[in-house]
């Protein structure tokens, strides 16, 4: 007798194979067959159930994608893509986790508009689902002594994201997510924005070079005075202790940082 284990085995490679023919296949002899539905058409709607509810997980992570293509062109898209990516994990939450990179790979560059909306709707996924930790405060900052500033670094909420897009997705993604018309595609220079969940709601902004510059020395472990020098890029001695302060400031406020911690 055939064990379970083995049974999972041979229906999983028989839901994962992209040839829905079950001829041959060791499964056909354990599959009950009837006069009316013989067992070829019996596993054949299984397998198609299993790739429906896989592109219904799509749609689910991506809708605003979806409503911005189509159904056509992401059914299509959606269908390339599991073929090519079969679900890994235990939940088919994380199933599309890929698909931006895909959609990467199979679209000309005069669409890289549908690659960046895609990269940013799942990062908006990723933030509202990251871990919550509690944030460092103002009052928490106050009680600092000046002479240490110098030598902190933070550590950021783990909801925090920056994405650098070359298109309009951000705004693209905000009028179709309220269900309004989604304004032209552009093309621009590549900028930096910022993604973080503060409480129980998603927040972005476009951010400008310094800061972005700023938020990547920070997330890369640099100290307080190293981030202050690198700012003197943008501004000069006397105004750069200001401008990385404010930007620190709002940082703290918006519930970005989540542990400071002091360099020997």
């Amino acid at each position: 007798m055939t064990n379970l284990a083995a049974i999972q085995r041979q229906l999983q490679a028989y839901l994962l194979a992209q040839d829905a023919d079950i001829g041959g296949h060791p499964l056909e002899d354990l599959i009950v067959s009837t006069p009316t539905v013989p067992a070829r058409t019996r596993a054949r709607i299984y397998k198609e159930a299993y790739q429906s509810r896989l592109l219904e997980a799509l749609s689910n992570n991506f809708p605003c994608l979806k409503r911005y293509v189509g159904d056509e062109a992401f059914q299509r898209f959606g269908a390339g893509y599991a073929d090519q990516n079969p679900s890994s994990y235990r939940s088919i939450r994380w199933f599309g986790h890929q698909f931006p990179a895909f959609l990467s790979d199979h679209l000309n560059d005069e669409y890289r508009v549908v690659v960046e909306l895609a990269e940013f709707e799942w990062a908006m996924a990723l933030a509202f689902d990251a871990e919550d930790l509690p944030a460092v405060t103002i009052n928490e900052m106050a009680l600092i002594p000046p002479e240490r500033w110098e030598n902190l670094h933070f550590t950021t909420h783990p909801s925090l994201q920056t994405l650098a897009l070359s298109w309009n997705a951000p705004t693209l993604w905000e009028a179709l997510n309220q269900g309004k018309p989604p304004p032209a595609a552009v093309k621009q220079d590549r900028q930096s924005w910022l993604l973080w969940r503060q409480e129980y709601l998603n927040h972005f902004y476009l951010m400008a070079p310094d800061e972005a510059w700023a938020m990547g020395a920070l997330q890369q472990g640099l100290v307080f005075g190293e981030i202050c020098m690198g700012l003197c890029r943008w501004h000069n001695e006397n105004e750069v202790g200001i401008r990385a302060a404010g930007l620190l400031q709002k940082w703290v406020q918006s519930q970005m940082i989540v542990k400071v911690l002091f360099k020997d």
